[in-house]
């Protein structure tokens, strides 16, 4: 700051003096004995007074008025917009030099500017807690100084970020039931969109629970194999898409084969009924030697045509049941018995 006197008379010499609350003062500034005083500002200066005596070459004085530094407050670091997760704490902070200051925080929720009532709200630094409903909220700083002058720093948002917390798991099923995948996840305004894929692609379900954190999917033997996601879309409008988890039909025999008897010349069958993926079948016997696979025409089928003959009584059956996955499920084995 400068203070400036412009006087006249004969052989005049200055000599600044200032008043910092207890009496005037000469300065020993490097200016002090010049018409013009230099005085670096600091905050601590902030209603000094100032005033020159003037003593001409016949002994003479003149002060000047007395005149006073104000220190204005300037924002050298404007706070800057954060995000972050539920639960997390983001903080705010200004930066301003002054004589004197305050800070206020205030925030603004979409109805107008309202003064935060955080611990830390009166500080440069204003720490937030992150809860879902805070997205979009806005903060500012108003700073006072010792004048009673104030400063507005700008207007910056937070913005809750999505976080998945919990992904999807895969499941394995057997046809008929009804099999789930969930996601847990934080975030605002969370909007749940499942996509499976068959392998010919991803496709959003149509499920009634297609749209929510939990999808529910019947489950047929086609199923075998899909995939399935989330894309969860927040109040931003960002996604966040889950890991891909398969489901996996499972082989339930539904219906075990039954011993039977014949007469010799006659043709008994073995049946068995499943449900799964692919399923493959391979019916063995056991003469009392160990189990061997048949070759009969319908040995590859769900149910087994075995010609009698005496030499067959006793024999024992069962089927292999393979699925599209590599599975295997063993029937029941039943006793062919001849009459």
């Amino acid at each position: 700051a400068a203070f400036t006197v412009t006087a006249t008379g004969a052989g005049l010499k200055y000599q600044w003096q200032y008043d910092s609350g207890k009496g005037w003062t000469n300065s020993t500034a490097s200016t002090a004995k010049k018409a013009t005083l230099s005085v670096p500002v600091t905050a601590a200066k902030n209603g000094f007074k100032y005033q020159c005596i003037i003593t001409d070459a016949n002994g003479n004085t003149k002060t000047t008025s007395a005149v006073t530094l104000t220190v204005l407050t300037k924002i050298t670091a404007q706070p800057k917009a954060a995000s972050g997760y539920v639960g997390d704490t983001v903080k705010f902070t200004v930066t301003a030099t002054g004589a004197g200051l305050t800070y206020q925080w205030m925030f603004n929720n979409g109805k107008g500017w309202a003064n935060s009532t955080a611990s830390t709200a009166k500080t440069a630094e204003l720490s937030v807690p992150v809860t879902a409903a805070k997205n979009g909220f806005k903060y500012q700083c108003v700073i006072t100084d010792a004048n009673g002058k104030t400063k507005t720093s700008s207007a910056v948002g937070l913005t809750v970020l999505t976080k998945i917390t919990a992904q999807p798991t895969a499941a394995s099923n057997y046809v008929g039931e009804t099999a789930k995948f969930t996601v847990t996840a934080t975030g605002a305004g969370l909007k749940y969109q499942w996509q499976f894929n068959s392998g010919n692609g991803w496709t959003n379900s149509t499920a009634t629970s297609a749209t929510t954190d939990t999808l529910k999917a019947s489950v047929t033997g086609a199923k075998n194999g899909f995939q399935y996601r989330c894309i969860i879309t927040d109040a931003n409008g960002k996604t966040k898409t889950t890991s891909a988890v398969k489901l996996t039909v499972m082989t339930k025999i539904t219906k075990q084969p039954v011993s039977t008897s014949g007469s010799v010349g006659s043709t008994v069958k073995f049946s068995v009924t499943a449900t799964g993926a692919g399923l493959t079948y391979q019916w063995q016997y056991d003469s009392g030697k160990g189990w061997t696979n048949s070759t009969a025409s319908t040995a590859k089928a769900a149910a087994l045509s075995v010609p009698v003959t005496a030499a067959k009584n006793g024999f024992k059956y069962r089927c292999i049941i393979t699925d599209a996955n590599g599975k295997t499920k063993t029937s029941s084995s039943v006793t062919l018995t001849v009459k």
